[in-house]
């Protein structure tokens, strides 16, 4: 991977000083991006990516890979997936001084849209209910598939049907 220093030293960047960047770390090796993959056609055609992926129950593992963006002068720290990781946003929030993104991944929002189109569950609370845990447990920034839904809903709008659906 490369530096975020590099990128920031990089001539054909010079005009971008001041932009923050967010550097992507080892993703854990979990299974919830795969309906992302899937849509995408971009699951692994051999082999897997375990070499370069982090143990899931190495929670000090991803608190140094922290340590190490920062270092690297990361401005922004990504925290993904974000409901199987509520209690590393937590960690990370109490540890740095900078932003705490979130990534709601696909096979997340998968979940949600699954239970709701089969009734399991009310699609209104559920959505808003996990964008709200990860917000309370310290994101300040959050990707996610709901955000056009929830910016309707967080602006007053409750009357347009959900995109999902």
């Amino acid at each position: 991977a490369f530096s975020p220093y590099i990128v920031r030293d990089a001539p054909r960047l010079a005009e971008f000083h001041g932009i923050p960047f967010a550097w992507p770390r080892p993703d854990p090796i979990v299974m919830q991006r795969d309906p992302f993959r899937v849509a995408a056609e971009s699951a692994p055609s051999f082999g897997d990516r375990n070499s370069y992926q982090m143990d899931p129950a190495n929670a000090r593992e991803a608190m140094r890979e922290v340590d190490f963006d920062l270092e690297e002068g990361a401005d922004i720290v990504m925290v993904k997936p974000a409901l199987s990781y509520l209690d590393l946003i937590a960690r990370v929030r109490d540890r740095v001084d900078v932003p705490v993104a979130a990534y709601n991944v696909s096979g997340e929002f998968a979940r949600v849209v699954a239970a709701s189109q089969n009734g399991w569950i009310d699609p209104e609370r559920a959505f808003m209910e996990v964008l709200t845990s990860i917000r309370r447990a310290g994101a300040d920034l959050i990707f996610t598939y709901f955000a056009r839904d929830a910016a309707r809903r967080l602006s007053g709008d409750a009357a347009t049907p959900l995109s999902w659906l």
